[in-house]
């Protein structure tokens, strides 16, 4: 942490060696496939892959960008593991929508 912060004493950040997925708590991933969602997509995609800090400078995006055009600026630059896993965010969509359809086939 900065010396600033005031978790600087008693936290510490440390880098993993080993790659791990995170879980994440509360809301799901908005569907990146439905329009009404874009603007929450773009924000938690970003909010997860884009580099941050409310002290130093810039938040998400700019005030004059649009959130989605945020989101296509920040594809270009991330390195392909990471396109992998936005793309999984994706697939599991799918994955639920298609065992949804399935279950409720059998259901008739």
């Amino acid at each position: 942490f900065d010396p600033k912060h005031p978790q600087h004493t008693t936290h510490a950040l440390r880098k993993r060696k080993i790659r791990h997925i995170p879980v994440l708590c509360g809301w799901p991933i908005p569907r990146r496939d439905l329009n009404e969602q874009a603007d929450k997509y773009a924000v938690a995609i970003l909010a997860l892959f884009r580099p941050w800090n409310l002290s130093v400078g810039p938040t998400l995006k700019p005030d004059n960008v649009s959130w989605s055009d945020a989101l296509s600026d920040l594809l270009l630059t991330l390195p392909p593991h990471h396109l992998k896993v936005i793309n999984h965010m994706q697939e599991q969509w799918e994955c639920k929508l298609a065992a949804d359809d399935f279950s409720a086939q059998r259901r008739k």
